[in-house]
């Protein structure tokens, strides 16, 4: 079976316990640690880049450069670091799931797909693959073999969220607000939930019980701004 998958969190600890010397400009890891130290935008550029330039075929200092960049709300540049790191380093199902998580995000849902199932055919337990499988398959609007990939999941790993938008794709709208109702009762900051099970209702022909719940969590402790957002956007569409 594959390494259970880190967090980039996770990663950049393990990466900073590399420990370069952090006095060396030659060093494409002790650049990165730099970067990770907080170095303000224009260094931070300087830096990444110049660490690619000693080391364009490494895969953990692609895939840093991949990070940092996907903090930063850049993923098309983030995708194309993957795409290298994945390359260097293509025995990595890490770097594969990254990858595949990244053409996700890119809308490149096909190939997402052929990434995901890539990551599967090596390790078949690897949940957090098939879990993003799923959501890709959805993305994409092919429900059955969404519900498919959903099926090969332990009972235990089908997250709530994942089984109630198939149910939602199927319009299968009463086993939906059951998943939902249990989604918001759990976790009552899941604005997405709430969100979800609003619009479910809204089909039902229930629109006046979908609006509540929206606006009785603008009345509760701990409101955000999402939480009104929502109120508006679920008025807006009915315009």
């Amino acid at each position: 079976d594959a390494r259970p998958l880190e967090s980039d969190t996770d990663q950049n600890a393990r990466f900073k316990r590399i420990d370069p010397d952090v006095s060396n400009a030659d060093d494409p890891y002790a650049l990165i640690l730099r970067v990770l130290a907080g170095a303000d935008n224009g260094e931070a550029e300087t830096l990444l880049a110049e660490a690619e330039r000693l080391a364009p075929d490494d895969a953990l200092v692609l895939d840093r450069l991949r990070a940092i960049h996907e903090s930063n709300a850049r993923y098309d540049t983030a995708l194309s670091y993957a795409e290298r790191a994945s390359a260097a380093d293509p025995a990595n199902d890490r770097l594969r799931f990254t990858l595949g998580r990244l053409q996700a995000m890119n809308g490149l849902t096909a190939q997402a797909e052929l990434t995901l199932r890539d990551v599967l055919t090596r390790a078949p337990s690897n949940n957090a693959a098939r879990q993003l499988l799923v959501q890709t398959l959805l993305d994409a609007g092919r429900v059955d073999a969404a519900e498919a990939a959903l099926a090969e999941l332990p009972e235990s790993d089908r997250p709530d969220a994942l089984r109630s938008s198939v149910l939602m794709a199927r319009n299968a709208h009463t086993e939906a607000e059951t998943v939902l109702r249990k989604r918001v009762e759990e976790a009552p900051g899941d604005a997405s939930a709430r969100w979800e099970l609003a619009v479910c209702l809204r089909e039902m022909g229930r629109e006046d019980e979908g609006a509540q719940i929206l606006t009785s969590a603008t009345r509760r402790d701990g409101a955000t701004v999402d939480d009104f957002a929502a109120v508006a956007r679920f008025y807006a569409q009915d315009e």
